[in-house]
């Protein structure tokens, strides 16, 4: 019986106490465990990546262009140079001939030959062009409007990957509380099961002498066989809890969980609809990403808006230009242009625009229905947080009650006004009182996490 008490009195001080510190070190080590975050961690990765691009596309492009055509026909020049010189060179032959005529050792000048007029192409029958060009935007809303999609899509992403924390560090608490709450009911069932082969020994002895029948007998013993039942079921769930736990910080699934606490009390804050409401407001990452996903939407409407807006492009060109490969730096020219370009009519905007204001529209009743429904989940887990915590009270007046009780038969016992039995059943109801308060407590605190987790408000202090 005394070492009863003493499990008693040493969890009195332990049920007082919280796994804060331990607990905090988890969470951080949970969280550093990128296996869990591996497909978001990329997508971030990624978004980051696509904000980059749309960033590099005010950035100029450097390009080797190189063509080498064949032409025939196309726009032309008439040159009437037979026309003009064949009457010239007729003229000076028959002056030729005549002079030789006068004086025929006289030397000989040239003779002229009649020659065709001309057509000259403006483009070339053999022509090539090698050059480097520079090319960049000068005025693109577009590529703007494009970045700041982008900055959003990692706002997002970035978002979504806070939710996963979130949600990954209520699943690490409550693994843990499992765990710690099988460790306390594991010294407790142990207590229970050290008084109760006491009891079974007086009642035996009690049943030898024919002072109690058969009936209790059998009661005790299959209360002893329940008990070591539980304890199993405990011993299961200790097990479960921490091949889960250490799952989540990349440990031996049979790694040791160290169970260092530190002092902490228990306290319960009312809120109103109204606060919880706000709090959800201001604290769920789902409906941030709602948010993001709306200014998405209103900068895609800003760009269907500004669909006829022009875009004026700079050209910078270097380049070797002839009809063949003799280089020579007469070939060499420097290009430069500007491109401007303007859509003037385009049936579908109006369409596109029509379709993204519905999309706007879609997307804000899905936001609203989902607050609505966080809100009554949050109020529906606050109700039974708010009873829970009665019932933790509850169980601990319970405690009290049957730890004077105790102290009341233990006196009596002593002075032998109650029999052993008696006394070794009041120390069980103590046991118990206390079983149920822990039970109550970590019923509690599961809660609480919930509750925390939807709506950030803390209520533990």
């Amino acid at each position: 019986m005394k070492n009863a008490l003493l499990v008693l009195c040493s969890f009195f001080i332990i049920e007082h106490i919280s796994a804060q510190i331990t607990l905090k070190k988890y969470i951080q080590e949970a969280l550093e465990n990128g296996k869990f975050f591996q497909e978001e961690l990329l997508t971030y990765d990624k978004a980051g990546v696509a904000l980059k691009l749309a960033k590099a596309n005010y950035l100029p492009a450097v390009n080797l262009n190189g063509t080498y055509s064949l032409a025939r026909g196309g726009r032309s020049i008439d040159l009437p140079l037979g026309d003009l010189m064949n009457p010239i060179y007729n003229s000076l032959n028959s002056l030729n001939q005549s002079l030789l005529q006068l004086n025929p050792s006289a030397v000989s000048l040239p003779t002229f030959s009649t020659i065709d007029n001309e057509k000259i192409y403006f483009t070339r029958r053999t022509e090539l062009f090698t050059g480097i060009e520079v090319d960049m935007p000068l005025y693109n809303l577009n590529l703007k409007k494009d970045i700041q999609h982008k900055e959003y899509e990692m706002d997002i992403k970035k978002t979504e990957l806070e939710i996963l924390k979130e949600y990954k560090t209520e699943e690490a608490i409550n693994t843990y509380y499992s765990f710690y709450k099988a460790k306390v009911l594991e010294d407790i069932i142990l207590s229970q099961l050290d008084v109760l082969e006491q009891k079974l020994r007086v009642v035996e002895n009690l049943y030898k002498r024919e002072k109690i029948t058969r009936e209790v007998l059998l009661s005790s013993e299959l209360e002893k066989a329940s008990l070591e039942l539980e304890f199993k079921k405990n011993q299961s769930e200790q097990n479960r809890a921490q091949a889960s736990l250490n799952n989540m910080l990349g440990k031996p699934l049979d790694a040791i969980i160290e169970d260092k606490i530190e002092d902490i009390e228990i306290s319960f804050g009312a809120k109103s609809i109204a606060e919880i409401k706000t709090a959800i407001e201001n604290n769920r990452g789902e409906l941030l990403v709602y948010d993001y996903h709306q200014k998405q939407l209103e900068l895609k409407q800003e760009s269907i808006e500004r669909y006829y807006m022009p875009q004026v492009y700079l050209r910078l060109g270097l380049g070797y230009q002839d009809n063949d490969f003799s280089f020579s730096g007469d070939n060499f020219l420097i290009i430069g242009a500007l491109r401007f370009k303007m859509t003037l009519y385009a049936p579908q905007t109006k369409y596109r625009k029509k379709d993204n204001l519905v999309g706007q529209k879609l997307l804000a009743a899905k936001q609203a229905k989902t607050l609505d429904n966080m809100v009554h989940q949050a109020l529906d887990t606050y109700y039974r947080l708010e009873m829970a915590y009665e019932i933790y009270n509850h169980s601990l007046v319970q405690l009290e009650n049957a730890k004077s009780n105790f102290d009341i038969v233990s006196k009596r016992f002593k002075v032998g006004k109650v029999s052993e039995l008696e006394a070794l059943v009041a120390e069980f109801e103590v046991i118990k009182a206390e079983k149920k308060s822990v039970m109550n407590r970590f019923d509690f605190l599961n809660l609480l996490v919930e509750f925390e987790t939807q709506t950030g408000l803390a209520l533990y202090k």
